[in-house]
């Protein structure tokens, strides 16, 4: 083989590398949760083995800040001991394993005392990608549970605010039915569960009407409210869901919240429910 043919080789092997490297990053951004600027992500890691994907545009010459709300500064329990690492699309480094509001500081912080952020001055304009898993070597009790996520473009950590919506139960997979109960009429629990671009998935609920039972079995009669994570009302106090499901097809990877509140009013219910999700067309068993 001669000289110009090797040449000719080597660099159709050279730019079939590439385009490896390119689709890879591509299919990990597809698979990603995007981050708004200044705005909390709420997301759940199940175990040591498990990680979530984020990523945000960043732009050559801005300096980035990623905040973490996690074991060490969440001040409550229920939540993960994480670390973070950063990428490039193109698979370069950033920095790997920080622990992104737990690192630089033995003092243990607080959400009035947080520990610093990891940040980082872009190199070129591109898209970063973030990856959340359990520390190596969690904390007592913080192999598994919540974190929250944010990156801005200042020094200023934003604001956490704390409520039902932003702190709400976690249905852990499809077909596990996860129970809460409503007192009164201005009760409200929150649920929710992970959803991925393009996946259609049924949400179903055990009430009164689906209990199979008689009226005084202590089942509420609820409507669902249905929502993306910082994003708008996909279905509003909708009776669906105890005979017939709500149907939702993702347009966007992270979590979908659901609110149960009840029925109000001269025939209104008060008491126990279940509540699920199935990515088949097929109610669960087990409830």
């Amino acid at each position: 083989m001669n000289n110009k043919l090797w040449l000719i080789v080597i660099a159709a092997f050279i730019g079939l590398a590439v385009l490896a490297c390119e689709d890879f990053g591509e299919d990990l951004i597809n698979d990603s949760i995007l981050l708004t600027e200044g705005v909390w992500e709420q997301e759940y890691l199940d175990n040591k083995s498990s990680e979530i994907l984020y990523s945000f545009d960043v732009k050559s010459g801005t300096q980035y800040y990623v905040w973490v709300r996690e074991h060490w500064t969440s001040g409550t329990s229920g939540f993960a001991d994480v670390v973070i690492s950063a990428e490039y699309q193109n698979g370069t480094s950033i920095f790997s394993n920080s622990e992104a509001g737990a690192s630089n500081s033995t003092a243990g912080g607080s959400i009035s005392n947080p520990f610093p952020p990891s940040d980082f001055t872009a190199n070129s304009d591109s898209t970063v990608l973030i990856r959340v898993q359990v520390a190596a070597s969690p904390a007592l009790n913080a192999d598994s549970g919540q974190f929250w996520i944010a990156y801005t473009t200042t020094s200023n950590r934003p604001a956490e605010t704390i409520t039902p919506e932003t702190n709400p139960q976690i249905i852990s997979g499809a077909g596990v039915w996860a129970e809460g109960s409503l007192a009164n009429e201005n009760s409200a629990v929150w649920f929710a569960f992970r959803i991925k671009t393009g996946a259609t998935y049924y949400i179903w609920v055990k009430d009164l009407w689906s209990s199979s039972v008689s009226s005084d079995s202590g089942y509420a009669d609820v409507l669902l409210t249905v929502k993306y994570q910082n994003g708008s009302n996909i279905v509003t106090s909708t009776e669906n869901g105890a005979i017939t499901p709500v149907i939702l097809s993702a347009a966007q990877n992270g979590r979908v919240l659901i609110k149960v509140h009840p029925v109000t009013g001269a025939l209104a219910q008060y008491g126990n429910f279940k509540v699920t999700f199935s990515t088949s067309t097929s109610r669960p068993s087990g409830e």
